[in-house]
């Protein structure tokens, strides 16, 4: 009633609906984390103070007792907790689970030990059906689906499957830590014991990234790192964290390292996708190619209307030419098209809006301390796919991500991406780069970071 007699929404309200929201249980919290970032990537709301209010809901989750946290562990590892661990402090509650720091009693190692919340498999349970129905009923009205929330349910199904046994979570740890193995400024912690209720891994005292007191250009090296991770994740590994908001990623300052003295520890694994083409999709966003990106619009939406795929795809290319100054970034590129087919009668694949969510909330960090440099040729508009590739992607944004990696020795394999890219580029050269040779592109001498 307030909103719609002043145009304002009640903070009061919001508050007492994000505590409600909270107090009942983890599916209805799921939901909620679930849906800010989608809304936010559709309407843009950063910075609105009722969403801000409702992102709360990440960080103040109920704590549940000590003892139940031993109980649980007792009965799921099969041996006495008091004989081998003593709780020091809950470090951290969210919608499933708490993560407490526990000292190993024969070792006095410190290790960090993540439980589920009391009643969390009956809660699945009994809403598993409600959702799974209301899941499908939207499919049969596809029309209803758009107007209500244009973006697929089934993904929430299946991250909701994949959370609430922890087991998963476990299996995540390891297989990416297996793909970051050799990266040395990226900390997967190691897992020690886990069931489907309980997770015993690595303790990693480190920063949140807002909590740094750093240089602009040192915060730089941080951002080019998660971003760079990122990258690895989507274009080699195919293997993606679905769930990296600002509170699973800190930063450890490691002063003893000469070259980069920021590591990133990544945490929460318990929801990590993959998505069919992922890499072609990307290397079309990644390229500013509209003509690219249209042909993987079976991985980015569905039609409700059932149109044929020609006729889809020329909407869509239309659409994206009449709306776009290029060249832009990937970020602003994803967003306009999600934009676009949203306005057009397409719901949205929920992977794909997962890996736009992880994209777009690297750029907002990069926006929110001034790191963004805008892309641009001599500050003229571009519109031509192959002369952005040539004049921005091949000569300047490549040659950036490869000088860094050089500079500290890392992401090796993306390194001979970008390498192979631009020596399969066939690019005429021109201006400054008629009289060199790509070696000398590539050279990590020419690194930005020093």
């Amino acid at each position: 009633m307030n909103y719609k007699r002043y145009g304002k929404i009640d903070i009061g309200l919001v508050k007492r609906c994000r505590e409600q929201i909270i107090n009942s249980g983890f599916v209805v919290i799921k939901l909620c984390q679930w849906s800010l970032p989608r809304l936010n990537i559709m309407y843009d709301l950063n910075g609105v103070e009722w969403y801000k209010e409702l992102e709360k809901v990440y960080d103040e989750c109920n704590v549940h007792p000590d003892g139940y946290t031993k109980e649980i562990y007792n009965l799921t590892m099969g041996s006495d907790f008091d004989s081998k661990y003593e709780l020091e402090d809950v470090v951290a509650s969210g919608s499933i689970g708490q993560v407490h720091k526990i000292r190993d009693k024969l070792t006095g190692e410190i290790k960090a030990l993540k439980c589920k919340h009391p009643g969390t498999n009956m809660q699945y349970i009994l809403s598993i059906f409600t959702i799974r129905f209301f899941s499908y009923f939207l499919t049969k009205v596809k029309r209803i689906h758009y107007r209500i929330f244009p973006i697929e349910l089934e993904a929430f199904y299946d991250s909701l499957t994949t959370q609430v046994y922890l087991s998963n979570e476990s299996e995540n740890i390891i297989k990416m830590g297996q793909k970051f193995k050799d990266e040395k400024y990226i900390i997967i912690p190691e897992l020690y014991e886990n069931s489907d209720d309980i997770i015993v891994m690595d303790y990693i005292e480190a920063v949140k990234y807002q909590d740094l007191d750093i240089s602009t250009i040192e915060r730089y090296k941080v951002c080019m790192l998660l971003f760079l991770s990122i990258k690895k994740m989507i274009i080699i590994d195919q293997f993606i964290h679905g769930d990296l908001h600002k509170g699973n990623w800190k930063v450890i300052v490691d002063n003893s390292d000469l070259k980069c003295k920021y590591r990133l520890v990544l945490y929460d694994m318990g929801f990590c996708f993959t998505i069919d083409k992922i890499d072609k999709l990307y290397e079309s966003l990644e390229e500013n190619d509209i003509d690219k990106i249209i042909e993987s619009l079976p991985v980015i939406a569905t039609d409700i209307y059932s149109r044929p795929d020609e006729f889809c795809k020329k909407i869509i290319s239309e659409k994206l030419f009449s709306t776009l100054t290029r060249p832009v970034s990937n970020e602003n590129l994803i967003m306009n098209v999600i934009s676009v087919c949203k306005n057009n009668g397409f719901i949205l694949k929920g992977h794909f809006v997962s890996m736009a969510i992880l994209m777009e909330q690297t750029k907002c960090i990069f926006d929110e301390y001034l790191l963004n440099t805008e892309t641009d040729v001599n500050n003229k508009k571009i519109e031509d796919n192959r002369e952005i590739f040539e004049n921005v992607i091949l000569k300047k944004d490549y040659p950036e991500m490869i000088s860094f990696c050089n500079t500290y020795d890392i992401f090796k394999e993306m390194v001979e991406y970008y390498e192979k890219k631009i020596e399969n580029s066939n690019l005429k050269r021109s201006g400054i780069f008629e009289s060199c040779d790509f070696s000398d592109i590539l050279d990590s001498s020419l690194a930005i970071m020093d």
